[in-house]
């Protein structure tokens, strides 16, 4: 199954206990539907984009819970206590990696993130006055901390996992 979350505008303003964000779910390269939630800890609204109809959405929300990875929480009564991947559940997971990603680049930006072996979680070197850094920075970070592995200088994908982990 092909499903992915595009075209995530987040409404920071109306988030008060989920996201407010608005989104396209495709469905195997097509647009199955839009989603929105308005950001007061209710549930998506699915809204089916012809020539999808509202079965068509509970289809994929079908195939959702029963291919797509169980989930559990550490806020959950019942520990150990695991979930079925609905579509909602997927596109809120989605919508969290999109933001941390965006997170992620904009920080990139304008400081230098690294991760050291000896502590947890990812710190950052800035630079007085700098809004843009740039491979000076980068390499002065590096001569003076040669153990520290440099989010900067990683592909994106693999800064990301390292980031996402410092961030749980």
């Amino acid at each position: 199954m092909k499903l992915e979350l595009k075209n995530i505008k987040r409404h920071a303003g109306l988030s008060q206990e989920t996201h407010a964000y608005t989104a396209t779910v495709y469905w195997e390269n097509r647009k199955l539907c839009e989603v929105e939630n308005a950001g007061h800890g209710g549930g998506d609204m699915q809204h089916p984009m012809a020539p999808f109809t509202y079965d068509d959405v509970r289809y994929v929300n079908a195939l959702c819970e029963n291919e797509l990875p169980m989930w559990g929480s550490e806020f959950d009564p019942d520990e150990g206590d695991t979930h079925r991947t609905d579509l909602e559940m997927w596109c809120s997971d989605k919508v969290n990696q999109h933001l941390l990603a965006k997170d992620l680049k904009r920080a990139m930006n304008s400081k230098v993130l690294v991760v050291d072996p000896a502590e947890e979680g990812v710190s950052e070197y800035r630079w007085k006055g700098v809004r843009k850094i740039d491979a000076r920075h980068i390499d002065a970070v590096r001569k003076d901390n040669p153990a520290l592995t440099i989010l900067n200088d990683l592909p994106f994908a693999e800064a990301l996992v390292i980031y996402a982990s410092a961030a749980a």
